[in-house]
């Protein structure tokens, strides 16, 4: 699910004082399933597939505009409220790039994944 949000979206996070969002890319995978078939199997026989015990994943990427930025590794819980909205209580952000220009407000990249607990 990928979407670009409204101009009243904001976002608070790791290493953020809060920020108006520009764009957010939210991207939920599920669990892995591993084929654990093997080459004595009889011709025609069904695959023998199992869930991986690693579970799947939410990754929140965003664009804003602020006054701060995270670093790779900051963790805490995630807020996006506005036109889209998603929370999570445990993530770490695990990229973050910034720009800006002289009197002007930073614009900043960042990714945030869930930890699972």
């Amino acid at each position: 699910m990928a979407a670009t949000s409204a101009h009243t979206t904001s976002i608070t996070a790791p290493g953020t004082s809060g920020g108006l969002i520009t764009s957010v890319s939210i991207n939920a995978s599920g669990d892995d399933v591993l084929d654990a078939s093997h080459l004595g199997q009889a011709a025609g026989s069904a695959a023998n597939r199992f869930i991986s015990p690693l579970t799947g994943y939410t990754e929140v990427s965003v664009s804003y505009i602020g006054d701060s930025y995270p670093e790779s590794g900051d963790t805490g819980s995630l807020s996006v409220s506005g036109a889209i909205s998603i929370s999570m209580t445990n993530c770490i952000c695990t990229s973050a790039s910034v720009s800006g220009s002289v009197g002007e407000l930073i614009t900043v990249d960042a990714t945030y994944r869930d930890i699972s607990s």
